[in-house]
This record gives structure tokens, sequence and C-alpha cells, in this order.
């Protein structure tokens, strides 16, 4: 049920969707009904059934949910925190991050290592947003 497209998939993966013109690292695995395109995407990743993935480069152990909508928008928003470094389009999703499911991620957004899906306080990270890990105060 894979459909792979110009693009470099490392043993180990598991590809039920769409991969065009990507970079895929061992273990992903992309579900049914999921695409990634012009991605980097790295070890041991998971991108759940009906996501779309465009312009990103994600770190390993993510786990992107279902049905989510990742890296498309308007690309000429820079990054807030970032706009000299982050302003072609890009979005980049840290190291264990975990995406919850139904969530809309803009371009030239950063999704900061081992954020939780209780730290998405809203299930659209606008164009040029950072979300960070959320502190638990005591």
């Amino acid at each position: 049920g894979s459909h792979v497209i110009n693009s470099a998939v490392s043993p180990g993966c598991i590809i039920s969707g769409k991969i065009e013109n990507s970079v895929l690292s061992p273990g992903v695995v992309v579900e049914k009904g999921s695409s990634v395109k012009d991605s980097i995407i790295m070890h041991d990743t998971v991108i759940r059934e009906g996501t779309s993935v465009e312009r990103c480069i994600i770190d390993k152990y993510v786990l992107i949910g279902k049905e989510s909508d990742i890296g498309r928008g308007d690309a000429t928003m820079a990054n807030r925190v970032f706009p000299e470094h982050l302003n072609t389009g890009l979005t980049l999703i840290g190291k264990e991050a975990l995406v919850p499911d139904n969530v809309t991620i803009g371009t030239n957004c950063i999704i900061h290592s081992k954020v939780e899906s209780k730290d998405f306080l809203a299930r659209q990270i606008s164009n040029g947003e950072n979300l960070q890990k959320t502190e638990v105060r005591q």
C-alpha cells in the first residue's frame, strides 16, 4: 500500500502511505493514508494514519498523531523567535516530541524536544510560532 517517489527510505521503515522527495531514517513508520513530502524524518519516528507532513525536519523518537496537518501554510511568515534562521517554510519538530491527534502546525514553526500532548493547549500552532514543554511548578 505504499507509494514512494524520489526518496531515500532506510532499512527497517514501514511505509503504508505516500512518500515524495524525502529522506527517512531507519525504523520510521508512516501509516495508511499519511503522506510525507519534501521532508527529513529521523530514526524511529511514527506518523499515524491520515496525517500530512510537508517541508519538515523531524528528529528521532517522535510520534505524530492521527489526522494531523504539519508544515503547510504561509511560508513568508518567519519564525517569531528566530526570524533570521527560520524563514523559508521549514517546520522543525524536536526529539521525543509527542504530537496529539488532529493538530495543525504551520510553517516556520518549532516544536521543541520532549513536548507532550498536554503541552498543546490549542490544536493549531500558527505559522512562525514555537511550542515548548510546559513547566510543572510545585
